[in-house]
């Protein structure tokens, strides 16, 4: 069975500032051609990429590529975080990634932390995805991030 493969791709945003918000350039990820934070609306959160401090930033993207666990030690990765601090424990959107032969695969989009499984909301999610993504263009777009 041929794999329909999705591209990735990355493109800045500004979270705008104000009354108690910080200004916030990031980068969202672009999903054949679509915004997945526009798609998602998550609440108040932001692309985990291109606005951390260089080790953090390193350390996500080694997790997007799986070659590091993630926090949440269960194969899901935050994607949208808090644009205030980044911790998990503000709340995140999250997706499940799992490395193939041939490529990488996003789903089960939900919205979780790492310590209060009540808030969690994987229903509202459940139509999107899943993402099959070629590896050599997953890991280039990844990776392109200058940390």
């Amino acid at each position: 069975m041929k794999t329909n493969f999705s591209k990735l791709e990355l493109a800045w945003r500004v979270r705008n500032g104000g009354e108690g918000k910080t200004r916030r350039a990031y980068l969202d990820f672009i999903v054949n051609g679509q915004s997945l934070h526009d798609l998602l609306k998550p609440v108040d959160r932001i692309g985990c990429l291109g606005w951390l401090p260089p080790k953090a930033e390193q350390i996500i993207v080694e997790q997007l590529t799986t070659e590091l666990l993630s926090e949440l030690g269960n194969h899901r990765y935050s994607i949208y975080i808090c644009p205030e601090c980044g911790d998990i424990g503000c709340g995140a959107i999250t997706v499940q990634i799992e490395k193939t032969e041939d490529g990488f695969v996003w789903k089960n989009l939900g919205y979780e932390n790492d310590y209060d499984e009540s808030i969690s909301d994987f229903k509202r999610y459940e139509k999107i995805g899943p993402f099959h993504f070629r590896k050599s263009e997953y890991v280039n777009t990844i990776k392109k991030i200058k940390v």
